[in-house]
C-alpha cells in the first residue's frame, strides 16, 4: 500500500438519483455535483430483500449474506461471519474510524474508532468514552421526542450538552437541538415536524463528532453512515409526489412537499463538511439502495403487526419490519420458520378457499403481504379467515387499511459516486452492484481482492496510469483468521427494537 490514498466511505442510506437529478439541475447539491463532475457516478443495483443491514454488511464486505450471515434488524456484529473492509485494513496496521455503520454493535476494539448504528441495543462504542452519544440515541428511541432527553432533569442536560460540546459538537448545534426541546414544548408540534427537526438535528450532531474523530485519530479507512434521507423518505414520499398517492391532503402536501429535498441538500451540506475534512483522500459516497412511491391502491391493506404476532403466536420467535407493503419476518430459529411457512401458505378467506397471503421466502426471513389479487377492492373487516389449525379471525384482526404513514419505500438502483486520487473524471459507471464496492475500494489501496468475494473490480473508473503501475491483485480469502474473541450474544427481539423499526419507517 505504498503512497496509498487514504479512502472515505460516505454511506448515504436510501440515497436516490430520482430526487439528486431534479435537485442538481436547480444547483441545490454543489457538494454532491462537484464530487460527480470530478469522478465518477452510476447507478449501483442493491440485492433483494432490500433489508439495510444485510445491504451493508454486503457493500462492506463484498459478499451475498449467504456468507456473511446477516439478515435483519437487530442482528449483532457478533453474528458476521466474514472480514469486512475495516477488518481488513485494521489487521494490516491501518487505523480505521466506523460511524454509525449497521451491525457494529456490539463495537470491538479497533485502531481506532467504532460508533455503532441507530440499532444498537446497549451504550457500548470503542473508545468507551464515546457512550454519551449511544445513550441520547437510546434515549431519543424510547421517549420518541428529542435528540436530548427531555426529562426534566437540568443536570443531565448540562451534563450531555457538556460531552457534546467537549467531542465536537459546536455551540450553534447545542443551541439549535436546545431550541427545538423548548419550541415542541411550547407550541406542541405535529409528529411528523417533531420527527423532521429530529431527524436533522441527529445528523448535524453525529457529523460533527464524526469530523471530531476523524481529526483525532487520522483515519486511513473512515465511513460515516447518513440515515436523514432513508428516515425521511419513508415518512413523506406521500407530499413529495401526492399524484401518485389517493386522498392525500393538499394542505399537508404543500406544506412539507419539500421534506424530501431539504433533507438531501442537508445531507450534501454534511458531505461537504466531510469532504472538505477529508483533504485528498478517495470518496466514495453510495447508497444500499434507492427510494420511491410505495405502490399501492385506495384500498391497500398492510398486516396488523401486534395482532399478526399474537395470532400466529410468534411475539418471541420473529422479528418483524415493513418494505412497502410486504412484512418481513426474521425467524431466530430456522426449525419454526419451517413449520410456520406452509401455514402461511395455506391461510384462506373462509367459503371460498382464496389464498390471503402472498408468501415469499428467502434465507431466514418470510415476507407476507395481502395477496395481490385483491389489490384495490374493498374487503369487509368481518370477512374470515380460516388460519388453519390455529382457528378463525375476521380481516380486520390481521388487516389494516393503509393509511400511509409509511409512504415511501426501496428500490433497487442506488447511487455510487467516486472521486479523488486515481478515480477518473466525468464518468459513467456501468454495471456496478452493491457487492463491487470492497473489491474497488480494496484494489485502489493496492491491497488484493479475494476471490471469494462475490464483486468485481470497477476497473473502468480507473485512471490509466494507475492500472499500469497497479495491476489488481488476487487472494484466495481474508477469512483464514477470523477473530476469536468474537462471543455470541442472545439475539435480539422485536420488543428491544420496535421503537427504532416504528422511528425509522420499517413499522
Amino acid at each position: 500500500m505504498l503512497n496509498a490514498s487514504k479512502i472515505v466511505f460516505i454511506e448515504f442510506d436510501g440515497a436516490s438519483w430520482n430526487v439528486i437529478n431534479p435537485l442538481l439541475q436547480k444547483n441545490k447539491l454543489p457538494n454532491i455535483k462537484y464530487l460527480i463532475k470530478n469522478g465518477a457516478s452510476g447507478t449501483v443495483l442493491s440485492d433483494p430483500p432490500l433489508l439495510s443491514p444485510r445491504l451493508w454488511v454486503s457493500i462492506f464486505s463484498g459478499k451475498h449474506s449467504k456468507k456473511h450471515g446477516v439478515e435483519f434488524f437487530g442482528n449483532s456484529s457478533t453474528m458476521v461471519k466474514c472480514k469486512r473492509i475495516w477488518d481488513i485494513f485494521h489487521e494490516k496496521g491501518y487505523t480505521v474510524g466506523v460511524f454509525g455503520s449497521f451491525v457494529t454493535w456490539p463495537p470491538y476494539p479497533v485502531n481506532g474508532f467504532m460508533i455503532p448504528s441507530l440499532f444498537a441495543l446497549g451504550t457500548e462504542t470503542y473508545p468507551e468514552e464515546y457512550k454519551f452519544l449511544q445513550e441520547l440515541t437510546l434515549s431519543e428511541r424510547k421517549k420518541g421526542k428529542s435528540v436530548i432527553p427531555s426529562n426534566g432533569n437540568k443536570k443531565s442536560l448540562i451534563h450531555y450538552a457538556v460531552k457534546m460540546k467537549t467531542h465536537g459538537v459546536s455551540f450553534k448545534t447545542l443551541w439549535t437541538a436546545g431550541a427545538q426541546i423548548i419550541t415542541n414544548h411550547l407550541k406542541k408540534s405535529s409528529n411528523d415536524e417533531r420527527y423532521l427537526k429530529r431527524t436533522v438535528a441527529h445528523l448535524n450532531i453525529s457529523t460533527e463528532i464524526f469530523l471530531h474523530l476523524y481529526k483525532r485519530y487520522k483515519p486511513f479507512f473512515a465511513t460515516m453512515h447518513i440515515h436523514l434521507c432513508d428516515a425521511i423518505a419513508h415518512r413523506y414520499w406521500k407530499y413529495y409526489e401526492p399524484k401518485k398517492f389517493q386522498d392525500i391532503d393538499q394542505r399537508l402536501a404543500e406544506r412539507y412537499r419539500n421534506v424530501i429535498p431539504n433533507a438531501y441538500i442537508e445531507a450534501d451540506r454534511m458531505i461537504g463538511k466531510i469532504v472538505e475534512k477529508a483533504g485528498d483522500a478517495i470518496i466514495m459516497v453510495m447508497s444500499d439502495h434507492g427510494s420511491d412511491a410505495m405502490e399501492t391502491s385506495k384500498t391497500a391493506y398492510s398486516l396488523h403487526i401486534e395482532n399478526f404476532l399474537n395470532l400466529f403466536k410468534l411475539r418471541d420467535k420473529v422479528i418483524p419490519a415493513n418494505v412497502g407493503l410486504m412484512t418481513f419476518c426474521y425467524f431466530q430459529d430456522k426449525e419454526s420458520m419451517q413449520e410456520m411457512l406452509p401455514l402461511f401458505e395455506k391461510v384462506t378467506f373462509q367459503g371460498t378457499g382464496e389464498r390471503v397471503f402472498d408468501v415469499l421466502k428467502e434465507e431466514s426471513l418470510i415476507g407476507l403481504r395481502l395477496s395481490k389479487d385483491f389489490w384495490g377492492k374493498e374487503i369487509r373487516g368481518e370477512m374470515r379467515l380460516n388460519l388453519e389449525k390455529l382457528g378463525i379471525c375476521n380481516f380486520s384482526d390481521l388487516f389494516l387499511l393503509q393509511k400511509m404513514e409509511v409512504s415511501g419505500t426501496h428500490s433497487r438502483e442506488g447511487i455510487l459516486i467516486m472521486n479523488g486520487p486515481n478515480i477518473k473524471k466525468e464518468v459513467h459507471i456501468k454495471g456496478a452492484t452493491i457487492f463491487d464496492i470492497t473489491p474497488t475500494a480494496l484494489a485502489l489501496s493496492g491491497l488484493p481482492v479475494a476471490k471469494d468475494m462475490d464483486g468485481k473490480v470497477l476497473e473502468d473508473v480507473f485512471e490509466d496510469k494507475f492500472l499500469t503501475t497497479h495491476s489488481v491483485q488476487y487472494i484466495d480469502s481474508y477469512e483464514d483468521n477470523l477473530s476469536p474473541t468474537k462471543i455470541a450474544l442472545e439475539e435480539a427481539k422485536y420488543d428491544q427494537i420496535k421503537g427504532q423499526l416504528k422511528s425509522l419507517g420499517y413499522l
